[in-house]
């Protein structure tokens, strides 16, 4: 009996051990597969919104007149044309949105290698503080810069205008038939030595009557876009216009 007693205590005791064992592998299992998902992690951006409504600019009807104070008269207006850029925008991007607007699809070419120079004159409302830097032009060219500005983060803009006003500078274009033996004025010369029109051109782009009356008989009009780009701050511009 006493002998039986012994043996199952034997038996417990190596049962005991046994489930001893299986509890320390098990917790050893465990420990060396620990796994344990955190919180969701949230991945957010700012928000940018960019809006322009443009318009391209066809010269017609006009004829060179005389700008004074970068204003052109009253009676002079019917003499130009005016593209006007409405700008809209907002951005929750440090630094803000930069853009800039320039001359793109400049057609200007009136008769064989003769570049009829278009001036411009920029001006702005509607920005208030952020107001852009506008350039006026005796004469475009491609890829020429007209404005550029920011519109600083947390502020949103409405349909500020940008106002081109394309025109014909009387200081860059002269229209005349005086050609080779017409007599000079005291003290002026010859633009091209004993050729040409007289020394009042000034380096003016020179047209004869009937290669300015040929233009509005062309079945292509001279004209130019205004085209707009915009970034984030500190970014790249693809075009690249320069000042």
């Amino acid at each position: 009996m006493e002998q039986s007693n012994q043996s199952k205590k034997v038996l417990l005791s190596v049962i005991g051990v046994a489930i001893l064992v299986v509890a320390v592998v098990g917790v050893s299992f465990a420990f060396f597969n620990y796994t344990r998902t955190g919180g969701t992690n949230t991945v957010t951006t700012g928000n940018i919104q960019f809006s322009t409504t443009n318009a391209g600019v066809a010269i017609e009807n006009m004829f060179p007149i005389t700008v004074t104070g970068n204003k052109v008269a009253t009676a002079e207006l019917g003499y130009t044309n005016e593209a006007v850029v409405y700008i809209s925008g907002n951005t929750t991007y440090n630094g803000g949105i930069d853009y800039k607007v320039f001359v793109t699809d400049l057609n200007n070419e009136v008769v064989s290698e003769i570049d009829l120079p278009i001036s411009v004159l920029v001006t702005t409302s509607g920005f208030g503080a952020n107001a852009p830097t506008t350039y006026n032009r005796t004469a475009i060219a491609n890829n020429q810069l007209l404005a550029q500005g920011n519109i600083p983060a947390q502020t949103t803009l409405t349909n500020a205008e940008i106002h081109i006003r394309a025109y014909l500078d009387a200081n860059q274009i002269a229209i005349t038939d005086t050609l080779v033996d017409d007599p000079v004025a005291s003290g002026e010369t010859y633009t091209n030595g004993t050729t040409g029109t007289p020394g009042w051109l000034r380096g003016r782009t020179r047209l004869t009557t009937q290669q300015w009356n040929s233009i509005s008989t062309s079945e292509t009009a001279v004209s130019f876009r205004v085209t707009v780009e915009a970034i984030q701050h500190g970014g790249t511009f693809i075009n690249n216009p320069t000042s």
